[in-house]
């Protein structure tokens, strides 16, 4: 029986075991592989997809375009030095349906045989990046992961909890968002813009900046 010993936070959240950890792409590739049925890819295998014959789908496949703009922030904003203010990724999600052990010194130590599955219920676009970025690049980046496992999970319970993750925690609106931004030297032009406006006693309303091209992002493709 294959098995993987890493370090990680444990605690209850309601019914739920939680434990938080770092890995490395590789390591999360290899864990989240053990669902793989066809090939080294999640999405080579009818796991997550389904196959449109009674084996429902555990994931949706996030867009190209989104992968890409990913892929982007992490090289510039995460490992690169084209920016004032660095970026991050907010840890990926991952149910376990199978043996977790954990150790008096903080470890837990994850076990798979023909039962066990590992799903990743929210940061499919994170991963599917960072895959690409190690497959193609060879970037290992470490990541946040929280695990989510309690007695008698099955694949419908991570599918639920999938659904709330996206249901009930949805990310805040990219014109919201832009608000936070001191990266985009767009926005920071049109700041000091509004300012010296302002300042002069020119009121602009929200329907102005829009119009003006402010707000331009009009997408809302969480990650």
């Amino acid at each position: 029986m294959a098995k993987m010993t890493l370090g990680a936070n444990k605690a209850n959240h309601g019914h739920w075991s939680m434990l938080t950890t770092l890995m490395g792409v590789t390591d999360l590739i290899e864990l989240l592989s053990k669902n793989v049925l066809k090939g080294g890819d999640v999405w080579a295998s009818d796991f997550y997809l389904g196959d449109g014959q009674g084996q429902k789908a555990m994931q949706r496949k996030p867009s190209t375009k989104r992968v890409d703009a990913l892929k982007e922030y992490i090289k510039s904003n995460i490992v690169g030095d084209e920016v004032s203010c660095s970026g991050a990724l907010p840890a990926l999600s991952v149910a376990i349906m199978g043996d977790v052990e954990t150790g008096g010194d903080g470890s837990i130590e994850l076990s798979w045989d023909k039962d066990f599955k590992a799903v990743l219920v929210d940061g499919m676009g994170r991963y599917t990046a960072l895959k690409e970025l190690y497959d193609n690049e060879g970037l290992d980046l470490n990541v946040a992961v929280t695990f989510y496992t309690k007695k008698d999970l099955d694949e419908e319970g991570c599918r639920q909890l999938l659904h709330d993750f996206n249901r009930y925690a949805t990310t805040m609106r990219p014109v919201g968002a832009t608000t936070f931004d001191s990266n985009d030297p767009l926005k920071d032009f049109c700041d000091a813009l509004l300012g010296k406006l302002t300042a002069l006693g020119v009121r602009i309303s929200e329907g102005h900046l829009r119009n003006a091209g402010y707000f331009f992002y009009t997408t809302n493709d969480s990650a």
